[in-house]
């Protein structure tokens, strides 16, 4: 028995049709699952702003297409960084890292930092204080 042929053609035009709902939705799923374009990185900043891992340790560090950049800490003449952590008073902000390097809200996880003496003075060496600036915890 012969099917006619008005059924084979709404039979391949329906699994035509299939195909490209497939392909559509696989290649939907690879677009919105793709990590970021890999574009010409060449600094910390860049590879932060691609989205790209950032690793807790001090200075930061962020890796992308097998590269690790290091955060640049502003040619600043002491040995310290501050994270810039929420506050509103001097008293939400802490002391940390393993030379006391490190200014942070109280709230924020602790940073644990790579003891090793230091090159340049640290920021209490120089009668910097961590405290509230201007809503975040920073040396000054």
């Amino acid at each position: 028995m012969e099917l006619p042929i008005e059924m084979e053609k709404r039979d391949f035009v329906n699994i035509s049709v299939g195909i490209i709902v497939i392909t559509a939705a696989v290649l939907l799923i690879m677009f919105l699952t793709r990590g970021p374009i890999m574009t010409e990185i060449s600094s910390f900043d860049e590879c932060v702003a691609a989205g790209y891992p950032v690793m807790e340790s001090f200075p930061r560090q962020c890796s992308a297409g097998g590269k690790t950049f290091v955060e640049e800490l502003g040619g600043e003449d002491y040995y310290g960084s501050s994270t810039n952590g929420p506050c509103s008073v001097n008293s939400d902000c802490i002391v940390s890292g393993c030379n006391s390097e490190i200014c942070q809200a109280v709230g924020e996880e602790m940073i644990m930092s790579i003891c090793m003496e230091p090159d340049k003075p640290l920021p209490s060496d120089l009668g910097f204080e961590c405290k509230c600036v201007e809503s975040a915890c920073k040396w000054g």
